[in-house]
C-alpha cells in the first residue's frame, strides 16, 4: 500500500507495502487447468457397485471456468460457473442407452439389480456423458490463503448430464435407457481449499468429494460419487501505485498507476476506518488517473482501492 498523511501545513509519504487491501468484492473468473484438474467417479448404479470398463475409464480431466467475488479476506462463489468434464474415451453403451459405443466422460461396468423383485446381478455397462458442474457458497473467510472447502456446494447443471445404460437379459428382453443426472451436493472434504498468488497469477485449488443420489428404476438405486481436485488460475491485477502528489490548497491532486475510473481514493484519520474521500477523478495527458480532493483539517491518511 502506498499512503499519504497530510495536514494543512505539510505532507509526508508513508510506504508500507505494494499491495492494497480490497474493501469491496471484485468479480473474478478463474480458468480451469485441465492437467491437474482430475476427478474419479465411483459408487453404484441400479443397485450394483460399478468398476472401470477399461483402465482409466472412470477418471477424467476438467476444463471451463469458475466464477467468484473476491476481497483480500473473503471469497464467494457466486454461481454461473461452467466446470466441464472432458471426454476420456469411447465407452458402452451408445448415446441413448442402445447397443454400441460412443465418446463419453466416464465408462463403467457392473452387475445390476433390475428393479424390486426383478432379476439381480445382470451384467451390463453405462456411460456418463456431458457432465457440467457449478459451485456456490456463502462468503468464506480466507486465512493464510486457506478457506473452508466443506462449505462449497457442487451442483450438476440441470438436464445437462446423461446416464446411458444397457443391460441385456435372456432372450430378446433388454433394459437400456438414458436418464438425466441432476442434483446438488455439499462438499464432503476435511481439507482446506487454497487461494495463492505467485508471479502475478492467482491459483485456486478445490478438493472435491461430492455425492449425487438418483433413481433410475427404483428408489435411490444409483449413487455417483465424484472425488478429486479442481485447479484454476486467474491473472492478478497489478497493484495501484501513487506516482505523484501535488498540493495546491485547498486541494491535493494524487496521480496513480494501475487504476481506472472505477477506482476509489479512500481516506482515514486513524488507519483503521476508511471511507471514500469523494475525490474528483480525471485523466492526465499520459492517460493516468488523477484524484483531486480537498485537504482535510489535521492529519489524514489516503490510499487507493483498485
Amino acid at each position: 500500500m502506498r499512503g499519504l498523511i497530510l495536514s494543512t501545513s505539510c505532507f509526508l509519504w508513508l510506504i508500507t507495502s505494494l499491495c492494497l487491501t480490497q474493501v469491496s468484492a471484485s468479480p473474478v473468473v478463474f480458468t480451469l487447468v485441465s492437467s491437474p484438474s482430475q476427478i474419479t467417479a465411483s459408487g453404484f448404479l441400479l443397485g450394483g457397485q460399478f468398476s472401470t470398463q477399461a483402465p482409466g475409464s472412470l477418471t477424467t480431466s476438467f476444463s471451463g471456468t469458475i466464477n467468484a467475488d473476491l476481497t483480500a479476506t473473503n471469497i464467494h462463489f457466486t454461481g454461473g460457473s461452467l466446470i466441464v468434464a472432458e471426454t476420456n474415451g469411447i465407452w458402452e453403451p451408445a448415446v441413448g442407452g442402445v447397443p454400441g459405443s460412443a465418446p463419453a466422460d466416464f465408462g463403467a461396468t457392473n452387475n445390476a439389480n433390475l428393479g424390486p423383485g426383478g432379476t439381480p446381478g445382470v451384467p451390463g455397462n453405462f456411460s456418463l456423458r456431458n457432465l457440467l458442474l457449478d459451485v456456490t457458497n456463502a462468503p468464506l473467510a480466507i486465512t493464510n490463503g486457506g478457506f473452508d472447502g466443506s462449505s462449497l456446494i457442487f451442483g450438476i447443471i440441470t438436464n445437462s448430464t446423461s446416464i446411458d445404460y444397457y443391460y441385456a437379459l435372456a432372450g430378446a428382453t433388454t433394459n437400456g435407457n438414458s436418464m438425466k443426472l441432476n442434483g446438488y451436493s455439499t462438499n464432503a472434504v476435511g481439507t482446506t481449499a487454497m487461494l495463492s498468488t505467485n508471479a502475478g497469477t492467482r491459483q485456486l485449488v478445490l478438493q472435491v468429494n461430492a455425492f449425487f443420489l438418483t433413481t433410475l428404476l427404483f428408489h435411490n438405486d444409483t449413487l455417483i460419487t465424484l472425488t478429486g481436485q479442481l485447479v484454476a488460475t486467474n491473472a492478478a491485477p497489478a497493484p495501484p501505485i501513487i506516482k505523484s502528489i501535488v498540493k495546491t490548497p485547498p486541494n491535493v491532486a494524487i496521480t496513480t498507476l494501475n487504476t481506472t475510473a472505477q477506482s476509489v481514493l479512500l481516506v482515514s484519520t486513524n488507519l483503521n476506518t476508511w471511507t471514500s474521500s469523494g475525490a474528483t477523478i480525471s485523466t492526465n495527458g499520459l492517460g493516468l488517473i488523477v484524484f483531486t480532493t480537498p485537504i482535510s483539517p489535521g492529519h489524514s491518511f489516503y490510499r487507493v482501492q483498485q
